[in-house]
């Protein structure tokens, strides 16, 4: 079994999977900055871009001296407030 199922069930495209399993690491341990930025990769991939905005502030709020959330968060953010503001849901 993969050390990550959820990571390749990502990059697999079983994105409802990995959710289920991001939310189930999350019921475990609410504290996982981890669990709540790759669920909030998984939410914009299946369109719920305000649960993704959601989780990437959580894992920011989490681990804020993670120079990767930043990163990765604030172009996924910006793709997530893009989609919101053309789908009149801002």
């Amino acid at each position: 079994m993969p050390a990550n199922p959820p990571a390749c069930q990502l990059q697999l495209g079983q994105y409802s999977a990995a959710l289920a399993d991001y939310e189930a690491a999350l019921s475990l341990d609410p504290a996982s900055s981890y669990a709540h930025y790759n669920a909030g990769i998984v939410r914009d991939r299946l369109g719920d871009y305000a649960g993704a905005v959601a989780a990437f502030g959580r894992a920011i709020a989490l681990e804020a001296d993670n120079a990767d959330f930043y990163h990765v968060s604030r172009h996924e953010r910006g793709l997530c407030t893009f989609a919101l503001s053309a789908l009149g849901e801002q």
